[in-house]
């Protein structure tokens, strides 16, 4: 995504994000204009291991510039975390943004006619970049916790949940070539309306071979991914426990391909809780927590041919 002033960035971040940051550090890595990572952290907490993703992100990136982006309405709640950055980030800091509920301002420009102590006021709607994001369907959510209960059901939900399940039990699973040709025409297509498609998307995602042939194709085609990615997020809640975890943990892997952090560890929560030894969920677990960086996943994914996963040697 490219970015081309402090107002866009700081209008973007909810959609890169996923939700409105509260009380938050964001730091955004840059390679001239365009944004190749991004990281929240609670700001009331610095701990070293929260830079290591960062970091590793942009190892490869030569002309990395860092944005730091404090969402907090006590100035003061910034000083550790800038000192923890001095030291450990040694990249250029292109600028370091403070945003308050409607306004933000920098705390690195002296320019008071530039940068009024009063801050600018926050003009969501208003850029290129923001108007791409929503018009390929972004809506950020409101705080964390609600974008962490939008992948759980409702009691509205229940009846058609119950509708999915009882059309599962009619369908019969064909070869993992003919499944996964028929999931990515779905994605394609985004057709998910019926309890019928979605029943057949959730008895073929529970075998392995059509889960990780579904996620080389995300790997492959950035364009498809975003369509699973919208698609998991949209109907997750709809589907019936015994069939969340492969569901949830190809939306995690498609999230941590994005750089989505904050969705990935949320879908691969929601997939341990319904299946706590589901073995993938479990491997995107540990690697999420230890801070690997989302380009290992994609050299993973790169390195087992479409093949290999339809015959279920991935």
């Amino acid at each position: 995504m490219q970015i081309s002033s402090p107002r866009e960035l700081v209008a973007a971040i909810p959609h890169i994000l996923g939700f409105h940051p509260h009380d938050s550090i964001v730091l955004v890595a840059f390679d001239d204009d365009e944004i190749v990572a991004a990281i929240r952290a609670d700001i009331d907490t610095v701990r070293e291991a929260m830079l290591a993703p960062l970091l590793s992100s942009i190892q490869d990136v030569d002309l990395a510039q860092i944005v730091v982006i404090y969402y907090t309405n006590d100035q003061a709640a910034t000083n550790d975390w800038q000192d923890s950055l001095a030291t450990h980030i040694q990249l250029p800091i292109l600028d370091s943004l403070i945003v308050h509920d409607s306004t933000w301002r920098s705390l690195l420009c002296t320019d008071i006619e530039c940068c009024p102590r009063e801050g600018h006021v926050i003009e969501f709607g208003s850029s290129v970049a923001e108007t791409a994001l929503v018009f390929n369907g972004s809506a950020p959510f409101k705080s964390r916790e609600e974008l962490i209960e939008s992948l759980r059901p409702t009691l509205e939900e229940s009846g058609d949940t119950n509708e999915i399940a009882e059309a599962v039990r009619l369908l019969i699973f064909n070869d993992s070539v003919a499944e996964h040709l028929w999931v990515t025409t779905q994605f394609e297509k985004d057709e998910w309306t019926s309890g019928q498609s979605i029943a057949r998307l959730s008895v073929a995602l529970s075998d392995i071979r059509v889960r990780d042939a579904l996620l080389r194709s995300a790997y492959d085609s950035p364009h498809l991914r975003a369509k699973i990615r919208f698609a998991l997020h949209e109907n997750l809640k709809r589907i019936p426990d015994e069939f969340v975890a492969p569901l949830a943990t190809v939306l995690a892997g498609c999230a941590w391909l994005d750089g989505n952090g904050v969705l990935s560890n949320a879908a691969i929560a929601r997939a341990l809780e319904i299946d706590p030894d589901y073995s993938l969920a479990q491997l995107l677990d540990r690697a999420l927590t230890h801070g690997v960086p989302p380009h290992v996943w994609a050299e993973s994914l790169a390195a087992v041919s479409m093949d290999k996963c339809l015959a279920g040697a991935a």
